[in-house]
């Protein structure tokens, strides 16, 4: 094992800059959980996990009416069962999805309308219908889409944002998501390659409805102007930001209906295949047994956990000390730690009332933590050296705080404090720290 190791006070400014960004700017992207039960609303035992469908098991229900006139029902029903497969068929993640049948109705503007008191709805679409726990919205016109995201919502011109649109409106204190709705923007299906960008954006849309965060894993190819196709076979499919598709389908992420390693690991720590639900998911496998896993805790030199730092791991390309960037997955320190919990003087609530302490832990452990777990090795790999790195958020405002460091080299200050460790699966490896590993079999 061999660690390569800089100026430990370098690394520390750097990291503390970094948590001025945080404060400054947006919320960094974790990937892996999208939300993670807090001390309010939930249940003492769901806190700090992972908000789930329970036992990884999600029924659907279709729209009856068709998507477009180019696309009509059946048709459209197989472009979000191919979305589905594609998450449900990661043999380390515990997911299923069972096509159910139908909603009641064909939905459209004339029985979903925005009004002054919300949305009218037919009852089998509101957040109380756990029978019908996800709802396939087939908007053939963009209509439903307006009532329920504002007026212009739908329209074709942003159609590499807005074909698959999704809601998640009912989540219980035992942390599982009980009911959602996607919704299929008919306006987006005029061509074919219209039709291609959709595809992708289901499976985003899918990805999300599973309670999968957005990920920046490779977002520094973009930075600073980079952008390689190895670079784009690591970029997750659940990114933040859409960089490349246009609303005519001309152009879009290639490869698009393929997850890529960071949305499968994402998924693997969310639903992890374990003993306790093996028997529920035919032909899946032990997540940890087929998987290795990294997890540790950044922390200040007083020993104050560090939110808001992206821990990087790569496997080295064989016989080079080169990593990988198709194989790049990301976890966030303290994702699984509450945010701002507001006080006496500012409040503790949100603009809707919403206790701010909802989502994540208070446990202080977790201020710092990481969790780079459910990584499977490459392709056809049986072994791996890997490179793990840390990295500011990446987003705008923080260019300002740590000027030189990001300078054509996002976050290369975090870059150069590296290390490079032997995986098979199976194995686990805790960082501590800051400088030493503990390795368990």
């Amino acid at each position: 094992m061999r660690h390569i190791h800089s100026d430990w006070k370098r690394i520390l400014l750097v990291l503390l800059l970094a948590m001025i960004c945080l404060v400054a700017g947006s919320p960094v992207h974790a990937g892996g959980p999208r939300w993670i039960a807090g001390s309010n609303y939930f249940n003492a035992s769901a806190k700090g996990k992972p908000v789930v469908w329970a036992g990884g098991q999600i029924a659907y229900y279709f729209d009856q009416g068709d998507l477009s006139p180019t696309v009509t029902k059946y048709p459209a029903e197989d472009l979000v069962n191919a979305a589905m497969s594609s998450w449900s068929g990661v043999a380390t993640a515990a997911v299923k999805f069972t096509d159910s049948g139908v909603l009641a109705e064909d939905v459209s503007g004339t029985n979903v309308k925005a009004g002054p008191k919300g949305i009218a709805m037919p009852a089998d679409m509101q957040p109380t219908a756990t029978n019908r726990p996800l709802g396939i919205i087939f908007d053939t016109d963009g209509s439903v889409i307006d009532a329920f995201f504002g007026a212009g919502a739908s329209s074709p011109a942003l159609c590499q944002q807005n074909g698959a649109m999704t809601r998640v409106d009912n989540i219980s204190p035992s942390g599982n998501i009980l009911h959602a709705l996607i919704f299929i923007n008919g306006l987006c299906t005029t061509t074919t390659a219209q039709i291609t960008v959709l595809k992708y954006q289901l499976l985003r849309g899918v990805g999300r409805i599973l309670g999968i965060d957005w990920s920046q894993a490779n977002e520094e190819m973009f930075a600073v102007d980079q952008v390689s196709s190895n670079g784009l076979a690591g970029w997750p499919i659940m990114h933040p930001i859409e960089r490349l598709c246009d609303a005519s389908g001309q152009s879009c992420i290639p490869n698009g209906t393929a997850l890529r390693l960071d949305d499968i690991v994402a998924l693997n720590r969310t639903y992890p295949v374990t003993a306790a639900n093996i028997g529920s998911f035919s032909g899946k496998k032990l997540t940890a047994a087929n998987t290795i896993s990294v997890q540790g805790r950044i922390q200040f030199k007083r020993g104050q956990g560090m939110q808001g730092v992206n821990a990087v791991l790569r496997p080295l390309i064989a016989g080079t000390d080169l990593p990988d960037v198709r194989y790049t997955v990301t976890a966030v320190s303290g994702a699984y730690f509450q945010g701002n919990a507001g006080n006496v003087i500012t409040g503790t609530t949100d603009a809707s009332g919403n206790a701010l302490n909802r989502y994540g832990s208070d446990d202080q452990k977790l201020e710092g933590f990481f969790d780079l777990s459910g990584v499977p090795l490459p392709t056809g790999r049986t072994s791996a050296n890997y490179q793990l790195t840390f990295e500011p958020g990446r987003f705008a405002g923080c260019r300002q705080y740590l000027g030189g460091f990001l300078h054509d080299r996002a976050g290369d200050a975090f870059g150069n404090y590296a290390n490079a460790v032997s995986f098979r699966a199976g194995r686990r490896i805790e960082y501590l720290s800051g400088r030493r590993y503990r390795q368990f079999r």
